[in-house]
């Protein structure tokens, strides 16, 4: 690549120009650019080329390499690599005192097969991204690209310690190459690393009211309560970059929970102050549709299991309001939305669930036993300042209906207990 310097504008015109070209380059790594401000870029160059190329992180490269005991940076090792995740091109980089310098490596042979050196004059790496994001379409039309087929890639020889090819490939130093003809790309989708886990805590604020619909029956309208609040999953095949990068679909698989518990608090009663109790948690399993598999699309979330939601007094009677223990079966459906960026993200829930057990409010001296229905709206804005670090703040609407049957010693047709309430959370994720 010499000069390595068009924009992105006419990459793309050339591309949707010449169609679906024979030799296009349709697998591609990024390894990532070192050295101040190169993170930055890496990230923006990621992005671009998930919307041209399949893209394979570059951890699931490096987890892959230092599995197979290959981490190395040999034509033979990154040949050997390449054909066993399928690459056509390898690419990585370093911003040095003289500029940013960019390299591609063909996955068919292992070798450099274009580079190039962009001067910074006083500029941050990422103002070169559409330079750099243009000549890369042109490096790609020179590498061979891997085969297709079913071969199966014989080890690679062990590096000799007087090779001289660098250890790292984000170092590696060179002069500007001339640059190739024009490329032809095929367009194809990326895979994007799958969230494998996460753990948050925070402090929400929730208030409830139960009210029925006669007027005999006594309702009870709770003041503004303060919890703490847990929360945390994971997908187990994700755990590991490789096969989650071979396995998408179990990657997407999890399990996730949260336990939520107020802190002492009274009700008031006619006779004074009594003593109360409200906690609630979640467990169930968890499913990631992607909207798409670039990394900027978002993500259907669908899951099943078990709520629980509890609030109680230390004497119901003295209360004149029965407790509740409400236990839920059912399934939501949400949307994890990233907002034209990765660091902030939208995040909403809607869920069905049916009544299994309603706690005390069903005991026969009270109003007997019901059926019911529970449904759940979730909203939240989350901001990732860093890959691995969130905040997130949100709000909780929760309505449960019980419809009894008119066999207690109280009489009421229905009644609807909801619960309103918001969270701040921060957390980490993997």
């Amino acid at each position: 690549m010499n000069r390595l310097g068009s924009t992105v504008g006419a990459a793309l015109l050339v591309l949707l120009s010449l169609g679906e070209a024979r030799a296009a380059t349709h697998s591609v790594s990024l390894l990532g650019v070192s050295g101040p401000g190169g993170g930055e870029l890496s990230e923006q160059l990621e992005w671009a080329l998930a919307e041209l190329y399949d893209v394979v992180p570059g951890e699931v490269y490096r987890a892959a390499a230092q599995r197979l005991g290959h981490p190395g940076a040999t034509p033979d090792e990154v040949k050997y690599m390449c054909r066993r995740l399928r690459l056509d091109a390898l690419v990585a980089g370093s911003v040095q005192p003289r500029g940013v310098v960019i390299v591609v490596r063909d996955g068919a042979t292992g070798a450099v097969s274009a580079r190039g050196v962009y001067p910074l004059d006083g500029r941050p790496p990422i103002a070169l991204k559409d330079r750099v994001l243009g000549d890369l379409a042109r490096a790609f039309e020179r590498v061979h690209g891997v085969p297709r087929g079913g071969e199966v890639a014989q080890p690679a020889p062990r590096p000799s310690e007087g090779d001289e090819e660098p250890a790292d490939l984000s170092e590696l130093p060179g002069t500007p190459e001339t640059p190739a003809p024009a490329a032809t790309v095929k367009k194809s989708a990326p895979s994007e690393p799958v969230l494998a886990g996460w753990v948050g805590v925070g402090l929400s604020l929730f208030t409830r009211r139960l009210d029925f619909d006669v007027s005999g029956a006594q309702a009870y309208g709770g003041g503004t309560l303060a919890a703490v609040r847990v929360e945390g999953g994971v997908f187990p095949f994700a755990l590991a970059a490789d096969y989650a990068h071979d396995h998408p679909i179990l990657a997407c698989l999890g399990l996730a929970g949260s336990y939520e518990r107020a802190g002492s608090f009274n009700s008031q009663t006619a006779s004074g102050n009594e003593p109360g109790e409200a906690w609630r948690w979640r467990l169930g399993a968890l499913g990631r549709i992607p909207l798409g598999r670039a990394p900027g699309h978002g993500a259907l979330l669908v899951d099943a299991g078990v709520d629980q939601l509890r609030y109680a007094h230390r004497s119901e009677r003295q209360l004149g309001v029965p407790d509740v223990g409400y236990t839920l079966v059912g399934a939501g459906l949400g949307l994890d939305q990233p907002l034209g960026t990765r660091v902030l993200r939208l995040g909403l829930r809607l869920a069905f669930s049916g009544l299994v057990d309603s706690g005390p409010v069903t005991n026969a001296d009270e109003y007997g036993t019901a059926s019911g229905w529970a449904v759940e709206t979730e909203g939240g804005l989350s901001v990732w300042p860093i890959r691995w670090l969130w905040l997130r703040a949100g709000a909780r609407y929760t309505r449960v209906a019980l419809a009894f049957d008119g066999n207690g010693m109280r009489f009421a047709h229905s009644a609807a207990d909801q619960w309103i309430g918001g969270a701040f959370e921060v957390g980490g994720a993997l």
